[in-house]
């Protein structure tokens, strides 16, 4: 008898949260239509284009929509300090997050880059950092080079293929479009006789035309991150 009543009472309990579940559900189902998913969509891609374009990084890899769309960036300057900070705070916490999973994926795939990006990993951890701008600009041009079948006309190239990966409507989609507006900003065309671009640019690294004493340790973050993104996206 006291074991009947016992399941007895397990099944009126399992059947009370089955009643919730099913009302949850409802309720949910509800709230999806009154969503304009495509408009859901395209706030959240401009979001990340946003982020992209006016702190110069590509958007962090373990970050969620909500947390893009609610950043907040008055100015290039303001932004950087953020990101400077969340990659810093507790003894660089998030940062070494990031150099984890670089090490993780370099160890599971034998690239090219393996012993350049450990030199690099190696000198920010002994703080010298101009040597890793230009080493970084020439690894992450190489792994999206390849892909693109790139010789010339690199922006170009770059652009329509970051457009093509992923399928419409996808989140692999919207992080393409920022690694996409990612490149932009790195290959933007600024002549050698014109004042210095006031973010990282490639053909002035690489030519030897910018000045490698203005190079601050949140732009080698920047390339670090770019450098995980880029991991992530091609070997993970």
């Amino acid at each position: 008898m006291g074991n009947n009543l016992l399941d007895m009472k397990e099944y009126h309990i399992e059947h009370e949260e089955l009643i919730e579940l099913r009302n949850f559900l409802e309720k949910w189902r509800k709230y999806a239509e009154t969503i304009d998913w495509e408009q859901a969509y395209k706030d959240t891609e401009q979001h990340f284009c946003r982020f992209t374009e006016q702190t110069g990084f590509i958007v962090p890899m373990n970050w969620q929509p909500g947390e893009i769309k609610e950043f907040p960036i008055s100015s290039k300057k303001d932004g950087e300090k953020i990101l400077l900070d969340y990659y810093k705070t507790d003894n660089n916490a998030n940062l070494n997050q990031i150099f984890d999973e670089i090490k993780e994926i370099i160890s599971k795939n034998n690239t090219k880059w393996n012993s350049l990006i450990a030199d690099c990993l190696l000198c920010y951890e002994n703080k010298f950092f101009k040597p890793i701008v230009p080493s970084l600009v020439s690894i992450i041009e190489g792994i999206i080079a390849e892909p693109c079948n790139i010789n010339n006309d690199y922006k170009n190239k770059i652009n329509t293929y970051c457009q093509k990966q992923g399928f419409d409507g996808s989140f692999t989609r919207i992080i393409w479009t920022s690694i996409g507006k990612y490149f932009d900003n790195l290959y933007k065309y600024k002549k050698f006789s014109e004042e210095r671009p006031n973010s990282l640019n490639r053909h002035w690294i690489q030519h030897g035309r910018d000045n490698s004493e203005l190079w601050r340790e949140i732009d080698v973050i920047q390339l670090f991150c770019a450098l995980h993104a880029m991991l992530t996206v091609t070997y993970r």
